[in-house]
């Protein structure tokens, strides 16, 4: 038997409603709430004022009249309430304070030293985080919650890091440590997760309800929209693309197999062809993992190199397009979101790389072939916490 709603259930579920409608569609009058809801003009009239008077939206203004009053405009107040998106890598932790626009207000970075203790690195994260939230001086009553970013397999409905191999961590009960001493919804993603949700709130996933997000830096994340849901597989993890094998012969990767995608195209494969190329013309190596701590600026360092910069760039991008192939004739997806070094390619590589997807996959899939590549850049990851802590609040 289904669960029948009370009236506090059907008002909490209608204030929802039209909160998602004004976050999605700004600058909207009440008689338009009317046609978008099928709700009854009193009832929106009465909602408005309780969120009105909550702070939570704002008449902003007049709006154009189609006959009789002109309209006032109701907007989301974007500061009435906040969020704070946690995003935690092997060397550093990023804090941010954001709205609810996912306007990013306050932004700190802190180092991590992963070789130190599991247990002592939670607890120096969790106490970096509560210092934050009081630098800040959010009312706590205006803190909708807490979004977490981090790497491996993430137990996202119990809050709990099952194994990240980048930090060291082992069931690690993150929500529940934080609840001890923060008393806030708390929400955990693995990393690539989460900036696919970006991906898909503001950026190349809007309105998609079938894609792949790929993020290639040191290894290659993905994560996969399917049927307007995330699909997240068994055991915490959605898909394991940057393992599957391209070359059975190629370099040893970090899982400890020969030739995954990602010891054949990930930024870590691209540094290392272009110092065997450097090595080969007997000239000065350098150590790219040393000199250039964001991958944008190796990069764009190799593709100044018009001569072994070109042919290590070449090298990975043939097997890029291997990889990307698997992914069109696997999943058949409307899109593929790419994020990491590929992005910062020319005009003309990355259309190389499109053309020569379309080639090379199954004859009939070359017309709907898509390739984008994200403007998230780095805050992709802590945009997506954020969101998912959003998600919850405009959620119906």
């Amino acid at each position: 038997m289904s669960k029948r709603l009370g009236v506090r259930d059907i008002g909490e579920y209608n204030r929802k409603r039209i909160l998602r409608i004004l976050r999605e569609i700004p600058d909207i009058s009440r008689a338009e709430l009317v046609k978008e809801t099928s709700l009854a003009a009193p009832s929106i009239s009465r909602i408005v004022a309780e969120l009105i008077d909550a702070g939570l939206i704002q008449e902003v203004g007049i709006g154009t009249s189609k006959g009789g009053r002109k309209p006032i405009c109701l907007r989301i107040n974007p500061n009435a309430r906040y969020v704070i998106g946690v995003d935690i890598k092997p060397d550093k932790v990023m804090f941010v304070r954001s709205n609810l626009y996912s306007i990013i207000l306050d932004r700190i970075e802190i180092p991590l030293k992963i070789k130190s203790n599991q247990s002592d690195a939670v607890k120096y994260i969790i106490d970096e985080l509560g210092n934050f939230i009081e630098s800040t001086g959010i009312d706590m009553s205006n803190l909708v919650g807490i979004g977490i970013a981090v790497p491996g397999l993430i137990d996202s409905l119990n809050g709990v890091v099952r194994y990240s191999s980048h930090l060291d961590w082992k069931n690690v009960q993150l929500r529940k440590l934080i609840n001890e001493k923060i008393d806030v919804s708390v929400y955990l993603e693995n990393t690539t997760t989460a900036a696919m949700i970006a991906e898909r709130w503001e950026g190349h996933g809007k309105n998609l309800k079938n894609f792949i997000y790929l993020y290639i830096g040191e290894g290659i994340g993905a994560a996969y929209i399917l049927n307007d849901q995330i699909y997240r597989g068994s055991y915490y993890s959605s898909i394991e693309l940057g393992h599957t094998i391209i070359c059975p012969k190629g370099d040893l990767c970090s899982c400890g197999k020969y030739g995954c995608w990602e010891a054949m195209a990930s930024s870590r494969a691209l540094r290392k062809s272009y110092l065997r190329y450097k090595k080969q013309q007997n000239q000065e190596i350098r150590d790219f993992s040393a000199d250039f701590d964001e991958q944008d600026q190796m990069v764009q360092a190799i593709l100044l190199d018009e001569k072994d910069g070109v042919k290590a760039i070449r090298e990975c991008m043939d097997y890029l397009v291997i990889g990307l192939v698997n992914v069109v004739n696997t999943f058949i997806p409307e899109r593929i979101v790419i994020n990491g070094w590929p992005r910062y390619l020319r005009a003309n590589q990355k259309l190389e790389i499109l053309n020569e997807v379309k080639e090379k996959a199954m004859n009939g899939l070359e017309d709907i072939i898509d390739i984008e590549y994200s403007e998230q850049a780095k805050d992709g990851p802590i945009k997506g916490a954020t969101m998912t802590a959003l998600n919850d609040f405009f959620s119906v």
